[in-house]
């Protein structure tokens, strides 16, 4: 009973912190990127993941430009995991966080939220690219205690999960192949993407007509524990233009094949490139 009222509370206590800070309302109405186009101020987009026939949560990603002068036009990419009304067991509620410039992509910060047994847990990864190193920290927010640091060596340019999100989205107009590190948990990981030339054709909600799309199969060679087990191949789909939104995509995870769909979004400007249907007379 009690350890059931402190993980309500940890939870309430959670998500008021990471709605104020990590979501902050924005006035400003800034077109794309310059540098990079795929990065715009306040865009956010919302995917529903689907389980088969069970609706398991969804995935949002929130872009914010920052406004500090040091910031030097980076941006920060906040990507929200709402499983709470999965009927499976596991991680109900996480927020991952990249600052990252939009030519670079590599991460440079890197902060995670979420609850564990009642919880509210913090990662930290900060990395130093001149010295190649990441200081790892994970800090007990309910405790206010430290439960682990450490500093590894050897570290290149790394990639979390939405910067690796928008990594694949810079490059859905390529038709190459790129290998790129990630570090889940304490271990330096392989992603590989390989975008396909060939054009496909979609169905998203709230649109008749089929929206053209640029194919990515990436494979996850991930050792450590990642969100829900993630591993293996996956594969995505963007929207062929400049923006590369991202439509659906598919991947492992312990239960077997999930499968992210796009079902709002808020980006000024922008509309899906759709294929218009002829009708034959």
């Amino acid at each position: 009973m009690w350890n059931s009222l402190r993980g309500e509370m940890a939870l309430k206590t959670f998500l008021s912190a990471m709605l104020l800070v990590a979501f902050p309302t924005s006035t400003r109405a800034e077109g794309p990127s310059i540098a990079n186009p795929v990065f715009q101020d306040g865009e956010w987009l919302r995917y529903k993941v689907k389980y088969g026939p069970f609706r398991l949560g969804a995935i949002e990603f929130h872009v914010r430009k920052l406004e500090d002068t040091k910031s030097q036009d980076r941006y920060r990419i906040d990507m929200l995991l709402d499983f709470r009304s999965s009927p499976f067991p596991g991680r109900r509620y996480e927020v991952n966080s990249n600052i990252v410039h939009p030519e670079r992509l590599y991460s440079e910060v890197f902060i995670s939220s979420r609850v564990v047994d009642g919880d509210s847990i913090r990662t930290t990864r900060r990395y130093d690219l001149n010295r190649g190193t990441c200081f790892i920290e994970d800090y007990n927010r309910t405790k206010r205690k430290v439960i682990s640091s450490t500093v590894l060596q050897g570290v290149g340019e790394c990639f979390e999960a939405p910067s690796l999100w928008f990594f694949a989205r810079s490059h859905a107009q390529t038709g190459g192949t790129y290998g790129i590190q990630n570090i889940v948990d304490t271990t330096v990981s392989v992603t590989t993407l390989r975008y396909k030339r060939a054009l496909s054709l979609l169905k998203i909600d709230g649109y008749e007509d089929p929206v053209r799309a640029r194919e990515v199969v990436g494979l996850a060679n991930w050792v450590g524990e990642s969100f829900g087990g993630l591993s293996g191949e996956f594969r995505g789909w963007f929207s062929d233009d400049e923006a590369s939104v991202p439509l659906r995509a598919q991947f492992k995870i312990f239960l077997g094949k999930v499968v992210l769909k796009l079902e709002e979004w808020h980006r000024p400007g922008w509309n899906p490139p759709v294929e218009h249907r002829t009708v034959s007379r």
